[in-house]
């Protein structure tokens, strides 16, 4: 069974890397995708991602690794890998890409007429919708936060949402969140209601490739990949994660240097102070308390904070 794939043609049993073009510069340079098809033959077509915003490193480093180890002969299906899915963000060492200063993850679905990142987010959206049967993001906390693990699907009450939630159990991480909109514009948020069961990963951070997140990025793909039956055997895990319906960003309204109280995947109670930003005499500016009894699931890990920059997530118990 042959795969056409970005005009290009991936026998069964074969494993290509397809540069996917995207547009061209000023000085006629082009921006590409870089995109591995590792085509099994007949069965179910997983999509694995990282790097969407160009700070999130780890997911994408582990991805890259785990495709070039996979042989076809390992799968049941295809796996469809994207380590790096924003390369001018990537390439900046920032969240967004420096061509049009724009979030590519609050762009999709994408114009192919719009901003670069609407037709960055045209070019995946097309070919995701074109051929993924199973969709997993995999974020972090890039350069300021830490992540140490939750996954996000979306909410449309059908037998896509049952799916996604058997891909963040799948996922082995300790808490889960279903929401409606996750952010406007995001891609997996865009995906299911069209039909295709996709999940966010969210695991690592700090601005490094630690071996811990690096490997549990690394078993998250194999875990996801047994589960929707594009790899043989069973998840490695046997964790039922805790389920929330609701996230929250804190922001500060000061700048200044950031101390948490607390660090991420710990549980407060309504009031407890969580976090504090003071100014360089030491004065306290601002001082952050839990909002209700909730689970933090990502705290700011860089000290330095500008007015309106997040410091914490929350999601409430």
């Amino acid at each position: 069974m042959t795969l056409e794939f970005a005009g290009e043609t991936v026998d069964s049993g074969e494993k290509r890397w397809i540069d996917v073009p995207v547009a061209t510069d000023a000085d006629l340079s082009e921006y590409v995708v870089p995109v591995c098809v590792i085509h099994g033959g007949e069965g179910p077509t997983l999509w694995l991602q990282g790097a969407l915003h160009g700070s999130e490193h780890v997911g994408g480093v582990a991805l890259r690794d785990f495709l070039n180890e996979v042989s076809p002969a390992d799968l049941e299906g295809t796996i469809i890998g994207v380590p790096v899915a924003n390369p001018t963000a990537f390439a900046a060492k920032n969240r967004l890409s420096p061509v049009d200063s724009n979030d590519v993850n609050r762009s999709f679905p994408g114009d192919p007429g719009g901003t670069f990142s609407e037709i960055l987010a045209d070019t995946v959206f097309s070919l995701a919708m074109e051929h993924a049967d199973f969709f997993a993001d995999f974020h972090n906390g890039g350069n300021e936060y830490d992540v140490p693990g939750f996954s996000i699907y979306s909410t449309t009450g059908d037998d896509v949402e049952e799916a996604a939630k058997d891909l963040v159990v799948a996922a082995g991480l300790p808490y889960a969140v279903g929401i409606e909109r996750e952010f406007g514009g995001s891609l997996t948020t865009e995906l299911a209601p069209r039909g295709i069961p996709a999940a966010v990963i969210e695991i690592g951070g700090k601005g490094h490739i630690s071996d811990e997140y690096y490997e549990e990025n690394r078993r998250i793909f194999e875990d996801v990949a047994r589960d929707v039956g594009v790899m043989s055997g069973s998840v490695s895990h046997d964790v039922d994660p805790e389920f929330f319906d609701e996230l929250e960003w804190i922001r500060t309204p000061h700048g200044g240097i950031f101390e948490t109280e607390v660090d991420a995947n710990t549980e407060v109670s309504e009031g407890e102070t969580i976090a504090t930003v003071s100014n360089i005499k030491g004065e306290v500016l601002a001082e952050f308390e839990a909002p209700y009894d909730s689970v933090v699931l990502c705290v700011r890990s860089y000290p330095v904070a500008r007015p309106g920059d997040w410091v914490i997530e929350v999601a409430p118990l």
